[in-house]
């Protein structure tokens, strides 16, 4: 994570959150919101920017493989805290977005995945259930997105939805 001047950190940024939704930025939307930033500064006010970066890419099928594993040997600290680390990344959330989905405080999620802290082993299971259900919800939905449409002869009409 990084905090600084909007126009250093916009730079460096391929990407905007509005809440959960994650979509390119834009130079276009660069530009705006630079000119929407000098004319908050012409008011006297000051603005801080935050960005963050997501680890590498996770292979979305040892996601779910581990998650399967996690549920099955619930003992295993090791692997609870790879899950909750790569469902940040998975699922493009953040710490914040990631404890409100589990019920629990973002400082809580924090500790997880930093191995400071596990919860009992109920609670891991009730982690794992939550988080296999949104990763099947998201691989059901990837499929879907990616079939080709078709007309009512069922030829493809040559449209594709890409994620």
């Amino acid at each position: 994570a990084a905090k600084g001047s909007l126009e250093h950190l916009l730079r460096k940024c391929t990407k905007i959150q509005f809440g959960p939704t994650i979509k390119d930025l834009e130079e276009d939307e660069k530009n705006a919101i630079l000119l929407q930033s000098d004319q908050i500064a012409a008011e006297g006010l000051r603005i801080l920017a935050f960005a963050y970066k997501n680890g590498g890419e996770i292979n979305k099928d040892n996601f779910l493989n581990d998650l399967n594993q996690g549920l099955n040997n619930l003992e295993d600290i090791a692997i609870f805290q790879k899950i909750i680390t790569e469902s940040l990344s998975v699922f493009s959330l953040t710490e914040l977005l990631l404890s409100e989905e589990l019920k629990t405080s973002r400082p809580t999620v924090n500790r997880w995945k930093t191995g400071a802290t596990v919860p009992h082993i109920l609670i891991r299971e009730g982690v794992y259930k939550t988080l296999l259900k949104r990763a099947r919800a998201l691989a059901k939905s990837m499929s879907a997105g990616s079939q080709t449409e078709k007309t009512k002869t069922g030829r493809p009409e040559g449209k594709v939805a890409h994620p």
